[in-house]
């Protein structure tokens, strides 16, 4: 993946990361981000924070479980958040 925010140069920031999806116990992601550094970790928690795509931490990519519609099981997928009290634009890329 890799992702920017674009438009409010004082917060320009800049994301780039490997994410696969361990479908029983949760994501492994390894990359590096502008507020991050090079970052490594394994979660399955819903909402906790795998990596911010700006400058100040305030547009972070987080986990979300969704479960199966049939009920058998689910998978683990990923939400982009604006925290920002403001609009914010970024582009996100994803190659599978």
């Amino acid at each position: 993946m890799i992702g920017n925010q674009v438009g409010d140069t004082s917060d320009f920031g800049v994301v780039q990361m490997v994410i696969s999806n361990d479908v029983i116990a949760g994501v492994n992601w390894t990359g590096s981000s502008t507020f991050d550094g090079t970052s490594a970790g394994f979660d399955g928690a819903t909402g906790d924070t795998i990596m911010t795509l700006d400058k100040t931490g305030q547009v972070p990519l987080t986990i979300d479980f969704v479960l199966n519609k049939k009920g058998g099981g689910g998978s683990f997928g990923m939400v982009i958040k604006n925290m920002e009290s403001t609009t914010v634009s970024g582009r996100v890329t994803l190659f599978y």
